[in-house]
Order: C-alpha cells, then sequence, then structure tokens
C-alpha cells in the first residue's frame, strides 16, 4: 500500500500534463484554420492535417485535434465537421 502513495502523485501530474497538451502548454488559436503543408509548421498545439474537401480538392489546414471537449481551449468545442478532417477538432 505504501508503493501506492508513492506513484500516485506522479500519475496524477502526468495526467494533467498530457490534459494541457504538447509540452505542458495549452493549444494556441493563432493561425488556427489556416492553410498548411506538410513540411510547414503549425502553431503550439496544432497539427496540419491533410484531408480531401467536399469538392473534391485535396487541402490541407493547422487544426486542433480532440478526442473530448477537454482538449480545446476556450471557447472553442470539439467538433466532427462534414468536409473537414476525417477526426474531430477543436472549432
Amino acid at each position: 500500500m505504501k508503493r501506492a502513495r508513492t506513484w500516485f502523485p506522479m500519475a496524477l501530474t502526468f495526467a494533467a500534463a498530457l490534459a494541457l497538451g504538447c509540452g505542458g502548454l495549452a493549444p494556441s488559436t493563432e493561425g488556427l484554420h489556416g492553410d498548411c503543408t506538410p513540411e510547414s509548421e503549425c502553431a503550439v498545439g496544432q497539427t496540419c492535417l491533410e484531408y480531401t474537401g467536399i469538392a473534391g480538392q485535396p487541402l490541407s489546414s493547422c487544426e486542433i485535434p480532440c478526442d473530448y471537449p477537454s482538449d480545446c481551449p476556450e471557447p472553442l468545442q470539439c467538433a466532427a465537421i462534414a468536409d473537414g478532417p476525417g477526426q474531430p477538432i477543436c472549432q
């Protein structure tokens, strides 16, 4: 039982850091949804996602991928976009 007390606070700290995003920093909204290329860099916490637009054209934009509402900085919400990337993003 004593061992559990040692690692439990560390596990909580690690989980909190993961919840804040890359490197413990909240994702930036600067340039969000802007065009990008796989070689270009997006702001902290954003990823250049490649997808096919509704008209069939290839697109790529800087997005914050999310699985849960808490993954998104306020006031953004986690949502799947019909003509956007094939995964939920912060909108």
